[in-house]
């Protein structure tokens, strides 16, 4: 940070801000345009002063100011074209003018009014622990938001790649690999279950026809007798000399004499 001070040269405003910013901020740069700030000839040179450091733009800030005096010896500060420099000021000017009760048209035209020179040195200057103390606080800030930032990033990076890889060739295709295999064992099961009812129909005809076959009589202990030409006889009055009675298990010839 630089400093320009527009202020007489053998003053004691001088040494104080170059004292207090020194201990503030070691290494303080400090760049002095050396004005009258009282008599005829001060305001002119205080406006040539403030246009200086415009001009080159080698400070951060100006202060203008002198030490404590009569409203006479303050009155170059309260002259208009001191006061239109101050205010046209491109750089902040910080306006230190005589004691905390004096009070000038520089004052109210300025940035900032301090109320000493010494004051306005500790108002520029910021002490070096507190500034370094600030640069940690903003690193830690922004790494904290870089950090946020990047895990912003990552999250939406990740949630795009799952996204190509859902609708990829690859992905489609074991999706309809999925549909078909489905569908094969939902066609397996029907069928299945249709084979299953058919069975059962079948069954159900199979003992059916089974109870209206006469060879299942046989096989409960009844038999049939045939008589010549293989007709069934039926009733006693039927029968004959030579006949046949046919059982579960095969036929055997019989011979009534005494019919």
């Amino acid at each position: 940070m630089s400093v320009g001070v527009v202020t007489s040269a053998a003053g004691a405003v001088l040494h104080d801000i170059a004292v207090i910013a020194a201990r503030r901020f070691e290494g303080i740069r400090i760049t002095v345009y050396p004005v009258q700030v009282q008599g005829a000839e001060a305001p002119s040179q205080i406006c040539a002063g403030i246009r200086y450091f415009n001009r080159v733009k080698n400070v951060d800030v100006i202060i203008v100011g002198r030490g404590g005096g009569s409203f006479e010896d303050l009155s170059a500060f309260n002259e208009e074209s001191v006061a239109r420099a101050v205010y046209g000021s491109q750089i902040p000017v910080v306006s230190a003018v005589g004691h905390e009760t004096d009070y000038t048209l520089c004052d109210m035209a300025a940035d900032m009014r301090a109320p000493t020179p010494s004051a306005a040195a500790e108002l520029v200057v910021k002490e070096k622990s507190a500034v370094a103390e600030s640069i940690v606080s903003c690193r830690r800030s922004l790494d904290s938001s870089l950090l946020a930032l990047i895990t912003g990033y990552e999250t939406r990076v990740r949630s795009l790649l799952s996204r190509i890889k859902l609708y990829s060739s690859e992905a489609r295709i074991s999706q309809a690999a999925d549909k078909i295999a489905l569908t094969r064992r939902l066609m397996s099961g029907a069928v299945a279950a249709m084979i299953d009812r058919e069975s059962l129909t079948v069954e159900k005809y199979r003992e059916s026809l089974e109870n209206l076959n006469p060879r299942a009589v046989l096989r409960r202990g009844y038999a049939m007798v045939f008589g010549g030409g293989g007709r069934l006889i039926a009733s006693k009055e039927d029968a004959e000399r030579d006949m046949e009675i046919e059982f579960a298990d095969g036929r055997v010839a019989v011979s009534g004499k005494g019919l």
